[in-house]
């Protein structure tokens, strides 16, 4: 049976985490610009956007997370705020194309 070394282990997963955002990060910069461009149009974002996203990493949304969490941010209160938002920009939404035809 073999010992566990936590550390090491700590700094083999960094390694490899770092590897494949590299490895992500080339792969993104060997399309030319009409392909990059035309997989940021099928993601619906800018290239500007998608070139960010790209460097930070598939677990970007994990660390806003905690980030918020070291910010003190209640992540139940701001997903309550956040459809109170999307319900109050929706029912707006309804009423453009009745005012256009008024």
């Amino acid at each position: 049976m073999s010992k566990r070394y936590p550390v090491v282990d700590k700094v083999i997963d960094a390694f490899g985490n770092w590897h494949r955002r590299r490895r992500d990060i080339r792969e993104m910069r060997g399309l030319d610009s009409s392909e990059f461009a035309k997989v940021a149009r099928e993601l619906n974002v800018t290239t500007t956007d998608l070139d960010t996203l790209v460097h930070q990493g598939p677990h970007a949304a994990d660390e806003l997370l905690h980030l918020l969490t070291l910010l003190g941010v209640d992540k139940e209160v701001l997903a309550k705020d956040a459809a109170a938002c999307l319900a109050r920009h929706d029912t707006r939404l309804h009423l453009l194309p009745a005012k256009a035809q008024a």
